[in-house]
């Protein structure tokens, strides 16, 4: 099994701090659905149809082949014959697809992914009663502990134990949400960025493309997810909201496995991980906006997105101009990324979304280190492996890169677990809680770096939730989130970026 997301055994010098700061503008990843020979070709990866002259021009690739390529792949009689695809290469019976005739349709079709995904998973048992019974018991206990230490209520969802078929049918429409605005923008990004001579050539094949092109990229983020289905622990895991809001889920077969070289008896680790994923689903049920800003957020994200060619345009102009010599060529190409670089214009968005994953999973340590830390013995211990798991690669950023194709910081956990508990010591647990009545309320990148100051803004005589709610209404700001502070300065990267309760003993992670 492949450790992309960080679940086996890792070393404990990895280091935490995974800003992406060498991504230009918190571009994307490796492609739209984490395939590295997707994120550099036009239209889902279609390769060799177009390129460029020595002396710098476009030229036309054999556009005859391509349309026989085409018709082959469908079995047509056009492909024999050389004639312009029509009936034939879709079987001589139905016609390609219209320009806009699936725009209302998702882009990725869910029973490819589906197909992808149960594939890539294999065979896999479902849950025992017993196991069924154990996750049951832990959601009871984890409820009633955490009853103690927020005032924020139980989800009263159902409570389930899944296996990764499962994990990957309840959360399959929130990934293919989550991807197919980066998979459309993508698109259209690199067609911006090609000559006309380009464009002008692919307009009567550009909707065909684009059909074959996700039909790969709805078969890569099956696979994907088929992958991670076989890792992940919980149904939201990562706190990414991706599992039925209310539901309890946890893939009990993961946790014993993932468990079982670690000196921790396998009932005290299922309580601890059965009580995260009861606190994250205590917080997306209460803050029912909460699931919709973080999905929204990457939306926003891939909105953005842009190609920059400015390294390549500067290499081919030296070329026309006689400006540099074959040699000098060399070693630019050698020395130099020329590739086009994707990166989006809404910066601010990465900002709020590595935020918001940053207060969820920071706030979520919280509550369920004060509601376990004198209740099992190895709770300790569990908080230590789960930061090493989140230092090697178990965390949002990573998956969110390799899945949905984005990059973003990686979110900084420890430092929202600090700032919620000095909120909880200054003003208490019933304002604390409160704070995630509205998202306008909630700290904003700066204050993980700088508590204090939020700190201080809480303690102002004049606070007051219900007045505050009032007042956006009046300003017509209410929902409009953090977009009302576009003007701040996000966080520069600092220290933080670990997990709560990071430690370097013991050399073995979830």
């Amino acid at each position: 099994m492949s450790n992309r997301f960080g679940f086996t055994s890792g070393n404990d010098d990895d280091d935490p701090d995974k800003d992406r700061d060498n991504n230009q503008n918190n571009g994307s990843g490796d492609g739209a659905s984490g395939n590295g020979n997707e994120g550099n070709t036009p239209f889902g990866g279609m390769p060799g149809f177009f390129s460029w002259s020595s002396d710098g021009g476009f030229q036309q690739g054999n556009l005859n082949d391509l349309f026989q390529q085409f018709s082959s792949m469908f079995g047509g009689e056009d492909a024999q014959s050389g004639a312009t695809p029509g009936f034939g290469m879709f079987g001589g019976q139905t016609p390609p697809p219209e320009a806009g005739a699936d725009d209302d349709s998702p882009t990725l079709d869910r029973s490819i992914v589906s197909k992808a995904g149960i594939e890539e998973i294999g065979s896999e048992r479902r849950p025992s009663d017993a196991e069924t019974k154990a996750v049951t018991e832990a959601a009871r206990l984890s409820d009633l502990w955490l009853d103690g230490v927020t005032d924020i209520p139980a989800a009263g969802g159902p409570v389930e134990a899944w296996n990764a078929a499962a994990w990957l049918d309840a959360t399959i429409d929130t990934w293919i949400r989550l991807t197919t605005p980066v998979v459309e923008n993508k698109d259209a990004a690199s067609e911006a960025g090609l000559p006309e001579e380009a464009k002008q050539i692919i307009g009567p094949i550009k909707h065909m493309m684009n059909h074959f092109g996700h039909m790969q990229a709805a078969t890569q983020l099956g696979g994907d997810l088929g992958e991670l289905a076989t890792q992940v622990l919980t149904g939201c895991d990562f706190g990414m909201p991706v599992a039925p809001r209310g539901t309890i889920a946890v893939l009990a077969s993961h946790v014993s496995a993932a468990v079982k070289s670690l000196d921790i008896p396998e009932e005290e680790a299922l309580m601890y991980i059965t009580a995260r994923e009861a606190a994250r689903q205590r917080l997306f049920m209460h803050a029912s906006w909460l699931p919709e800003s973080i999905v929204g957020a990457v939306e926003e994200f891939a909105l953005g997105l842009e190609i920059d060619n400015s390294e390549m345009e500067e290499t081919i102009r030296d070329l026309q101009s006689g400006g540099i010599d074959p040699q000098q060529l060399l070693e630019h190409i050698t020395n130099s990324d020329i590739e086009p670089r994707l990166f989006t214009r809404n910066e601010k968005s990465a900002e709020l979304l590595e935020t918001q994953l940053a207060l969820v999973e920071g706030w979520v340590e919280l509550v369920v280190h004060e509601a376990l830390a004198d209740r099992i013995p190895s709770a300790l211990k569990m908080e230590e492996a789960w930061s090493r798991r989140f230092a090697s690669g178990g965390s949002a950023d990573t998956v969110l890169e390799e899945i949905v194709g984005i990059t973003i910081k990686t979110p900084k956990v420890a430092a929202a677990y600090d700032l919620w508990r000095r909120v909880g010591e200054a003003v208490g647990q019933e304002r604390r809680d409160s704070l995630w009545n509205h998202q306008d309320f909630l700290p904003r990148a700066e204050h993980l770096d700088n508590s204090a100051a939020f700190i201080d803004e809480l303690l102002t005589d004049d606070f007051d939730p219900i007045a505050e709610i009032t007042k956006l209404e009046e300003s017509g700001n209410f929902g409009k989130g953090h977009e009302a502070h576009d003007g701040d300065e996000g966080s520069d990267g600092g220290d933080g970026n670990d997990s709560a309760g990071d430690s370097t003993n013991g050399d073995t992670d979830i």
